[in-house]
This record gives C-alpha cells, structure tokens and sequence, in this order.
C-alpha cells in the first residue's frame, strides 16, 4: 500500500478550507446572537404598545435619549408633530432599548474577537460593513420629513412604519460597527501573533 504524498499545495488549500469552515461558523454565531437584541426590543414593543403610558413614565427624559443620540435631534420635531405624546414616548423608548441592547451584543462581539486565535486576517465583509455604517449614520442624521419617505423617517407615515425603519436603521449600524471593530482587533492581534512566529 502507497502512500500519497502531501504536497505544499494541498496544504494551503486545506487551510483556505478550515479558514473558511470557521468564517461560516462565525457568521453564523452572530447571525444567531445578533437576532436577540432584535427580538428582545420587539417584545419590549408589543409589551409597551398596550401600556405606552409607561413608556413615557421610563424614557421621557432627555437624559436618556443618549442612549440613541439621535433621539436628541428627532425630540423637538416629534413634539410639534401630530403623534400624540405617548407614541412620541413609544419611538424614543424603542430606539432607547434597542440601542441598549445591540450594545451589551457589541461589547460581547469585540470580547469574542479578542479570545479567539488570530491565525489569519482577511478584510472579508470590511467594505460592506464600511459602506453599512456610513450609510446607516448619514440616514440617522436626517431628521423626520413632512412629506411620505419609503426611506426616510415620515412625519405622514404611521408611527409603527417609524418604528420599523428604526429597527433596521440601529441594526444595520450596530452590526456593521461591530464587524467593522472586530476587523480591527484581529488585525491588531495577527499582527501580534505574526511578529512572535
């Protein structure tokens, strides 16, 4: 019986196919842990929606509207606005939580990134998740408009549609800040580990 021989060739393809083994695996643990957050928050929502008294009594102060700056400009344009007080409340407490959430998600994401073994470094999904970020912070920066969005937050859109859009707008900028954060810390750490081979 002959044995084959392994030629240098098989063995970086074989590393190419671990690597991608364990980027599939990671995606799908942030897949996973990334949707806890989200379903946290909307059951926050439908918790509150019967009772958004409460939610005025928790968040109506603009101390906490940190939580999500934004709040900070959308505030004054939803008071003049039509929405009655309590789903002004509602908005600002959903955006609150949920941006509360997705931190407590970000800071288990770079502590994940920080214990894993940095054997490699491959941008893989930076650019997208640049793009992500960017496009997420320049929609957050746009107040509410007058007129009817299918993008934009609308002062003529029902405030559950506004509620919706928030939804993906602190998704998408949580999750691309943290795949954008996390890229940096395994670069830093492959370049430590590179430097001590």
């Amino acid at each position: 019986m002959t044995k084959e021989k392994v030629t240098p060739k098989d063995k970086s393809s074989g590393a190419v196919a671990s690597i991608i083994s364990e980027e599939i695996a990671l995606l799908k643990l942030l897949f996973l842990s990334s949707g806890i957050p989200i379903v946290l928050a909307f059951a926050f929502w439908i918790l509150l929606v019967n009772s958004s008294v409460q939610a005025c009594a928790i968040f109506d102060r603009p101390g906490l509207y940190w939580l999500w700056p934004p709040n900070l400009m959308y505030y004054p344009l939803l008071l003049s606005s039509n929405y009655s007080h309590s789903e002004v409340c509602l908005f600002l407490a959903i955006n609150c939580v949920l941006s509360t959430l997705f931190m407590l998600w970000l800071a288990w994401r770079i502590r994940h990134e920080i214990t894993r073994t940095p054997h490699y470094f491959e941008p893989g999904f930076l650019y997208i998740s640049l793009f992500i970020f960017v496009l997420s912070v320049l929609s957050a920066s746009v107040n509410f408009k007058v007129y009817s969005s299918h993008f934009n937050f609308s002062l003529a859109a029902p405030m559950s549609l506004n509620i919706v859009k928030s939804f993906i707008l602190i998704t998408g900028f949580y999750l691309s800040l943290g795949a954008i954060l996390a890229k940096g810390v395994r670069y830093f750490r492959f370049q430590q580990y590179v430097n001590r081979i």
